[in-house]
């Protein structure tokens, strides 16, 4: 297959917040390389047809305007792909914060295109500011290694670009179909289903699941699956332990690979309504966690679900060399007493003294 091109839009607001529309869907539309001129073509021919400046989906009111432009549209030679999101049906806090959930929609479009297309030229439609256009794009290439497809993604405008507007209009239309505003859907959905390679609408479980294969760690895949089951089960919950361990889940799903200080999980915990101080966190939250069974790795520098060896390593280390030294210090304490004829055995859980007496003096 030669190099193939995607122009990616979105329908709806890519965010989670009081006033924003209740449902969101981001499309890919794909044209071979071989197909860019004549589908150029014939949106010009369209545009000339309709006396459009920009075919914007959102412009378009009449059902039977749309569904004319559908028929010309759907001649052209392309694919689409589409990810819909239904986010009343969310579970949790966590996708209200920072663009987090933009960035994981985008990936997993990202990945589901680079499934597909491995050699691919990626254009996005503007969104939010230069800034975070800047983060998504380096964001993109550091979580889906882009260099392996030789691949790559820029920034456009739709405005500009009439296969960016492909992508607007189809994407439109899709949605309507999903939260069922178009009477004739059956005519819409025949035009579309030749071209519709791939569609995933969201969430399929209350807690959003890994991209598959995103890792390639044997370790993480193993720690982020429980802590998915354990999120799952426990979706009806909403505690300051539930909350933390969901920010330290939709963290490492989107591949941030950093430490989580401990100070940015209690004011995120803060916004949410629970206000807890360092030694309630470690009794409330990673105590327990970890006691259900969990690996939450902790350090000097923060909390993470480990991605590889090195951070079993450091917690190991870390741990250990707390716990030891005062595990010594008992140990002396008790030779001390029992050099009295003190019995403190009964003071001490079992099995404690044959763990101590294995310890090195």
């Amino acid at each position: 297959m030669g190099a193939s091109f995607a122009y990616i839009d979105e329908s709806g607001d890519p965010v989670i917040s009081e006033g924003a529309t209740g449902t969101f869907l981001i499309c890919a539309t794909i044209i071979l390389e071989q197909d860019i001129a004549k589908v150029a073509e014939g949106m010009n021919e369209l545009a000339i047809k309709y006396k459009l400046n920009e075919l914007k989906s959102s412009s378009i009111r009449n059902e039977s305007h749309r569904l004319a432009i559908l028929e010309i549209v759907a001649q052209l030679p392309f694919k689409f792909v589409t990810i819909y999101v239904d986010k009343k049906r969310l579970v949790g806090d966590w996708f209200k914060y920072k663009g987090s959930f933009y960035m994981y929609v985008m990936k997993l479009l990202h990945h589901e295109v680079y499934q597909l297309f491995p050699n691919i030229e990626v254009h996005l439609d503007q969104y939010g500011s230069e800034a975070f256009r800047t983060s998504l794009v380096k964001y993109l290439h550091a979580s889906l290694q882009l260099d392996l497809f030789e691949s790559q993604v820029s920034i456009d405008s739709a405005k500009q670009n009439s296969l960016i507007q492909i992508s607007d209009f189809i994407g439109g239309t899709v949605r309507k179909l999903f939260e069922k505003t178009i009477s004739n859907d059956e005519t819409f959905y025949g035009l579309l289903d030749t071209k519709w390679i791939s569609r995933i609408n969201l969430p399929t479980s209350k807690i959003l699941e890994p991209i598959p294969g995103s890792s390639g760690n044997a370790i993480f895949d193993d720690c982020v699956r429980e802590v998915h089951r354990y999120l799952q089960a426990h979706s009806d919950e909403r505690s300051s332990k539930i909350v933390a361990l969901e920010y330290l889940y939709y963290s490492a799903i989107n591949d941030d690979r950093d430490y989580v200080y401990t100070a940015e999980i209690l004011d995120w915990l803060k916004t949410c309504g629970y206000e807890l101080t360092d030694e309630q966190f470690r009794n409330e939250v990673t105590g327990p966690l970890r006691d259900d069974g969990l690996l939450i790795v902790g350090t000097r520098k923060g909390y993470k679900i480990p991605q590889d060896e090195q951070d079993i390593r450091e917690y190991l280390q870390f741990s250990l060399g707390l716990a030891i030294p005062v595990l010594k210090r008992v140990k002396k304490a008790i030779s001390f007493l029992s050099a009295r004829e003190i019995d403190v055995s009964r003071h001490i859980p079992e099995g404690t003294l044959y763990l101590l007496d294995k310890l090195e003096p």
